[in-house]
C-alpha cells in the first residue's frame, strides 16, 4: 500500500505528530512525506519526498500572523505546478495533517484523502469555543485545508472522533527536574519585545527560544537560544514553568510534564483562542496579550500559578489502526 502523508510545516508541532506516527504507518505500506512551508525550525525523521511552498502562515513581531508577509511568499504559479506535478492517484490513502494542496487535490482529482489534525478538532461542534466570535479567522480555519473525513486530536476527548495529544518519546521518556528557569516560546513576539517585557522580572531567569535568534546569548536575566529540537525540549523538561502560544502541541507537552503554563494566544488566529478556551477550562492561566497592561497577571502567575497535570497515554499505533480502519475501502484494507 502506498501513504502519502502530506504535513503543514508552519510551526513545528505537525512535524513533531509526523514524526510519532509516521514509524507505524510505515508498518503499514511504503510512505512518502510531503512538506507544505517554510515556518517551521524541527526537522522530520523521515527523508520528505515533496518540498512545496504550500500555502503557509509568517508570524510577525508583535503578537500576530504577519499577512502581508504570508500573502508575498505565496506563489501561485508554483502552487499550480506543484498541484499537477504530484501523482496523487499513485496513493491508496493520502493523509492531510492541515495542508491545503492535498485537501485541494482530494476535490479536484477525487483522491483518497483523509484530515488528520488538531484544527479539525478544534473546529468539532463539542469542542470549546473561544468566546469572542471571529468570522474571518474561522472561514479561514474551517476551508484552509477542508476534507471530507477527519480526525482530530485535541486536550481533551471532547467527542468520538477526537484523540488526545500524541506526546514525542522525548518527553514521554523524560527525567523531569524542576530547575531554577521559566521557559519561553512566543514565536509571534519579536525579540526586543520578549526581552522588555520579561526584563521586567529581574529576580526570574528567562530560557526564551526565539525564531530570530542565531546564536544563545544573554541580555541580563534574560538568556536567548535559536530554536533547536533538543535544546527547547530539555529546557521544557527542567523548567519551573512555561510561558508559550496557545498552539497545541507544546501546551500538551507542557501539561503532560506536569509543569505550570500560561498560554498567551496569538492575535488573529482563531484556533488559538479556542486552545486557550480549553486550556483556562482545564485551570491554566490564559493572557490575552504580552503587553504593559497584562504585567501583573504575569507577575501573579509568577507566585501562585497552578500546575495542571494530564497524563497523555501512548496511543500512535492505536490512531494508526482507527485510520487505517475507518477510511481505507475494504478492498484495500484486505492487501496490506
Amino acid at each position: 500500500m502506498n501513504i502519502l502523508y502530506a504535513i503543514q510545516g508552519t510551526g513545528n508541532g505537525h512535524l513533531s505528530r509526523a514524526n510519532s506516527l509516521i514509524p507505524h504507518l510505515c508498518k503499514k505500506g511504503n510512505v512518502d512525506v510531503l512538506v507544505s512551508g517554510k515556518g517551521h525550525q524541527f526537522n522530520l525523521d523521515h527523508p520528505v519526498k515533496y518540498s512545496v511552498n504550500g500555502l503557509g502562515f509568517y508570524f510577525g513581531q508583535k503578537g500576530g500572523i504577519d499577512w502581508l508577509k504570508s500573502l508575498k511568499n505565496f506563489k501561485l504559479l508554483r502552487f499550480l505546478i506543484d498541484l499537477n506535478r504530484i501523482p496523487w492517484h499513485h496513493y491508496d490513502l493520502i493523509i492531510s495533517d492541515f495542508e491545503p494542496l492535498s485537501a485541494l487535490a482530494a476535490k479536484l482529482f477525487k483522491a483518497p484523502v483523509v484530515g488528520m489534525s488538531h484544527q479539525y478538532a478544534v473546529m468539532a461542534k463539542d469542542s470549546p469555543k473561544a468566546r469572542k466570535y471571529d468570522k474571518v479567522s474561522q472561514w479561514i480555519l474551517k476551508h484552509y485545508a477542508a476534507c471530507e473525513k477527519n480526525i482530530g486530536f485535541h486536550f481533551e476527548a471532547y467527542q468520538e472522533d477526537i484523540f488526545l495529544p500524541i506526546i514525542r518519546p522525548e518527553i514521554r521518556q523524560a527525567k523531569v527536574s524542576e530547575g531554577k528557569h521559566i521557559t519561553v516560546y512566543l514565536p509571534a513576539y519579536g525579540m526586543e519585545q520578549l526581552h522588555q517585557m520579561f526584563g521586567r522580572f529581574p529576580q526570574v531567569q528567562w530560557e526564551i527560544f526565539s525564531k530570530d535568534c542565531s546564536h544563545s546569548f544573554q541580555q541580563n536575566n534574560c538568556w536567548f537560544h535559536p530554536v533547536e529540537k533538543n535544546h527547547f525540549t530539555q529546557s521544557l523538561i527542567d523548567c519551573q514553568g512555561l510561558v508559550a502560544g496557545a498552539g497545541f502541541e507544546t501546551p500538551a507537552e507542557a501539561l503532560h510534564l506536569g509543569k505550570k503554563l500560561l498560554v498567551i494566544p496569538m492575535r488573529g488566529q482563531y484556533e488559538q483562542s479556542c486552545n486557550a478556551a480549553a486550556l483556562e477550562a482545564m485551570g491554566v492561566k490564559v493572557l490575552p496579550q504580552l503587553s504593559e497592561d497584562h504585567l501583573y497577571g504575569l507577575g501573579l502567575w509568577l507566585q501562585n500559578g497552578k500546575t495542571i497535570h494530564r497524563h497523555y497515554p501512548e496511543q500512535s499505533e492505536t490512531i494508526v489502526e482507527h485510520l487505517l480502519g475507518e477510511f481505507l475501502p475494504l478492498e484495500s484494507v484486505l492487501f496490506i
